[in-house]
């Protein structure tokens, strides 16, 4: 779901910017794959920040972001039943990939009208993410145990974006954004298990449309 809010403001080079939208998974992120991949679908990003406009052509930004991707347990469940030959069905339920992004960087103009506006965007930072807790119920064609379950780990890795942005000007006060940008990071989650500690790294890959709102704040 994609989603604005419009509130009516002062002219001003330091802004609020409100952004929400649809958070696609890609790559190794979405795969049906059990060694590398994470079975993700599209889920949504709210995405919170401030800027700071130098001059016509450039401005700084500190942004924050919040996305939930949820879990495809059916294609997840299937892939499982077919790498053990013991396994009859498999029932799991998951909680959502979880990711906070905190990144610092620019946009850079290159068309920048009376009321229409086009920049590219760069960013870096930090990523938080957590693995979804999952509960398995398997059916064995010999016996097993009824249930177990994969607990949440957590990792802060690098993360950058780069992204394309258009910005309409309804008037001197208020600005519409819509934009999209390819987020990438390399996360190392750490499980304990029974023969000790696992290490699975992740690349975290996702393409992020959103639409929003720029509100002056002084």
């Amino acid at each position: 779901m994609i989603l604005v809010s419009v509130s009516a403001v002062s002219q001003s080079k330091f802004n609020f910017n409100l952004r929400s939208g649809l958070s696609v998974p890609l790559l190794d992120y979405s795969a049906d794959n059990l060694e590398k991949g994470c079975f993700t679908m599209p889920g949504f990003v709210v995405s919170p920040g401030f800027s700071y406009q130098l001059n016509q052509q450039f401005d700084i930004e500190l942004q924050s972001g919040i996305y939930f991707h949820p879990v495809d347990v059916s294609s997840l469940g299937a892939s499982k039943v077919a790498n053990d030959p013991f396994l009859e069905d498999l029932f799991i339920r998951s909680e959502s990939y979880r990711l906070i992004r905190v990144a610092g960087g620019g946009n850079y103009s290159v068309y920048n009208g009376r009321y229409f506006e086009v920049a590219f965007s760069a960013l870096a930072g930090i990523l938080w993410s957590k693995t979804p807790y999952q509960l398995y119920k398997p059916k064995y064609f010999g016996t097993g145990p009824p249930y177990y379950e994969i607990t949440s780990a957590r990792d802060m890795s690098f993360v950058y974006a780069v992204g394309l942005q258009t910005a309409w000007r309804l008037n001197n006060c208020l600005i519409l954004t819509l934009g999209a940008d390819f987020m990438q990071a390399n996360a190392s989650y750490k499980f304990s298990t029974g023969s000790g500690i696992r290490t699975d790294n992740r690349m975290i890959s996702t393409l992020n449309v959103s639409t929003g709102i720029k509100v002056a704040v002084f």
